[in-house]
Order: structure tokens, then C-alpha cells, then sequence
């Protein structure tokens, strides 16, 4: 698989193949269909993506002469992978990429959905 950084400027409506020309600001290649196959180099792969991340953002404060270096938001689209190794690579992402908003999609199956705390 690939991790990758693409600049999104515009909805991305319709089926994954109807907008596969995107140019990568970043992008790393894992060499496997699933990170399972070998996460140590999905961890590489993440690292050397969010450094980049780190760079395109204070690349982009500067361009745009943003005030305190405020930035677009950058979104972060995972494999939904939330179980076991998957969950524990998730966390890693978000902590790596010091997420400040978490969006989460769930499904209502419980062998598919995060696991989310419950509010009392």
C-alpha cells in the first residue's frame, strides 16, 4: 500500500476510480496490500509521510503569509483497520500527526466500528 499526502481543493464525489489523478504532495510505498504484512515499514512509511506533513505545513504558512501560521486543515484519511494492530497503528497516526479533531465513521456493527468510549 501507499501512504500518501494529497492537497484536496475541491469535493471528491463519486467512486474512488473517478478521481484516482491526484497529484501526492508526499507518498511513501509500503510494498504490501496490508500494513499487517509488515508493520515496521508502515511505521517507516508513516514517519517519513508525517515529516513531510510537518514540512508542507510550514511550507504553506509561509506561502499564504498566514497569521500564526495558521494552515488549511489537513485530513487524514486511514483504512479503517480498527481492530488489534489496526487500532494501535491508528493511535500512532493521530498521536504522530498531533490530530487536534477526530471525525469518526461508524458503521453500528461492533466487529467493524471503533471502539469509542460511551458518554454517561
Amino acid at each position: 500500500g501507499i501512504v500518501s499526502i494529497s492537497r484536496v481543493e475541491a469535493p471528491l464525489l463519486g467512486p474512488p476510480a473517478t478521481h484516482l489523478s491526484r497529484e501526492w504532495e508526499a507518498a511513501a510505498f509500503s510494498g504490501e496490500v496490508s500494513p499487517e504484512e509488515d508493520p515496521e515499514r508502515y511505521r517507516a512509511c508513516l514517519q517519513s509521510v508525517a515529516a513531510a506533513a510537518d514540512s508542507i505545513e510550514a511550507r504553506d504558512a509561509r506561502l499564504l503569509g498566514a497569521p500564526g501560521g495558521v494552515t488549511p486543515p489537513m485530513l487524514i484519511n486511514t483504512s479503517g483497520w480498527v481492530k488489534g494492530l489496526g487500532l494501535e497503528l491508528l493511535g500512532e497516526i493521530v498521536a504522530g500527526c498531533r490530530a487536534m479533531h477526530l471525525v469518526v465513521c461508524q458503521v453500528g456493527n461492533a466487529r467493524k466500528d471503533l471502539p469509542l468510549p460511551r458518554a454517561k
